[in-house]
This record gives structure tokens, sequence and C-alpha cells, in this order.
């Protein structure tokens, strides 16, 4: 379909330890440059969301399959975001919130500066339509910070984003913000702090990151400094009475 056009590998195990390739997906309108399975999440055992962030000169898009027997997959839903535009990459970072909801950043959008970056969210009530619920940026914002590198599903209503190039404990230094949905009050979801135990934390700290129970793991891959820091610039965020 085209030099980094992309691909997804399905891959099946009857014991959980011995697996083998089912099937290889792609998408229906697949080109050159979409990047196709740079991002990938799993939202139930017949579900899966796909990001292309190279989608139309790096709009991007999010790609939903689904899956009646776990072996066979077809293309459900193609979706973007309402205000997408070029270099926007959409789609970069996909993380599931529930079988019916899931997010995806993209970290290039520039409602709060160039490349300040935003995470959108779709939710479905059958599974193959899918339609953009919320916007979501930081509320401290700014130019090059790349909200939405990085995100990931804690619980079906609280998910944390990555923005490696924040600044706030140094030049791209990193936070990590998180995000709960349904609190009539901030009090409600508690108060967390924007910390961190080593000023001189470095670059990316939100490079990476996936969700361990009620636990936030953040890579960092500029990190230097030993021992590593316990806390690392959290941020909370609270969406009220949604």
């Amino acid at each position: 379909m085209g030099s980094y056009s992309g691909s997804i590998y399905v891959f099946i195990s009857s014991n959980g330890s011995s697996w083998v390739q089912s099937v290889k997906v792609v998408t229906l309108d697949g080109k050159a440059y979409d990047h196709f399975g740079w991002a990938v999440s799993g939202l139930s055992s017949s579900t899966f969301a796909a990001g292309a962030y190279g989608v139309d000169d790096d709009t991007g898009s999010v790609y939903v399959f689904t899956s009646r027997n776990g072996v066979s997959w077809v293309q459900a839903n193609k979706v973007i975001a309402l205000d997408g535009k070029a270099d926007d990459q959409f789609g970069w970072a996909v993380s599931s919130l529930s079988s019916s909801s899931f997010v995806a950043g993209a970290y290039g959008e520039d409602g709060m500066g160039s490349s300040s970056g935003s995470v959108y969210i779709f939710t479905s009530t059958n599974g193959v339509s899918w339609v953009q619920s919320d916007k979501v940026v930081a509320s401290d914002g700014e130019t090059d910070d790349q909200f939405g590198w990085a995100v990931s599903g804690l619980s079906d209503s609280t998910f944390s984003v990555g923005a490696h190039g924040n600044d706030n404990m140094g030049s791209s230094s990193g936070s990590v913000y998180v995000f709960t949905y349904g609190c009539e009050s901030d009090s409600q979801c508690g108060d967390p702090e924007p910390v961190c135990s080593d000023h001189a934390c470095a670059a990316c700290t939100s490079d990476s990151e996936c969700s361990l129970g009620s636990c936030l793991v953040s890579g960092a891959c500029g990190f230097t400094t030993t021992p590593m820091p316990t806390t690392m610039a959290i941020k909370a965020e609270f969406k009220i009475g949604l």
C-alpha cells in the first residue's frame, strides 16, 4: 500500500504461551506514509483501535477494527478529530478507557500555541459508530509542550497524558497530566500536586507511560540522575460534572 503505509498483525494463543499469527490487518484507504499501527489499543477481546498519525499530511486518524471470531477482522470505523488539520498527528497515541471509549493524542495540535497538543475522547454505544465526545488541553499548555505525546487509560473515567516538551522543571523536562471525569468538585477527585523530587529532572519525563492498576508508570527517556526521583511532575486536571 506504499512506503510506511503500515499494518497490524494479530496473534492468537490457545495456551497463553505459544502464539501464532492469525491475520495481517490493513486499512481500506491506506496510503504511503500513513503510519497505520504506530499506536494500538485493545478495547475488548473483539475490538481494537489503531492510530495512523500520517493520514492526510499528518492530520492523522484512528481506525477501529472488530471481529466476531477473533480471526477475521474488519474495519468498522475511521475517526478523525473534528477540528483536525495538517501536522496535528492525531492518533500518535491511543489508549482504551473501556470497551466503549478511548482517548487519542494529537501532540502537534496548535490550540494553545504551535505543537502545544491536545487529546480527544471518543465514545460508542454500539461498538461500530464512534463520535468525538470531548477534547482536552492542558490548562497551562504552551508552544511545543507536545501534550498528547503519550496517553494511558487508568480507568473508565480517568486517564493520563504525557507532555514531554513541557518546561515546568527546565527545558523539555516534561509533565504528566491526570484527568478525571464525573467529579462535582475538585475535592471529590483528590488534590494531587505537581511535584518533582529532583529539580534537574531530565528531558522526556512523559515519553511513554502505562498504568498498573491505580499506579502510573512514566518513562524518562533522557533521565541521567541517579537515583531516580520517586515523583515526577504529575499534574491533576479535572472535568467537572461530566
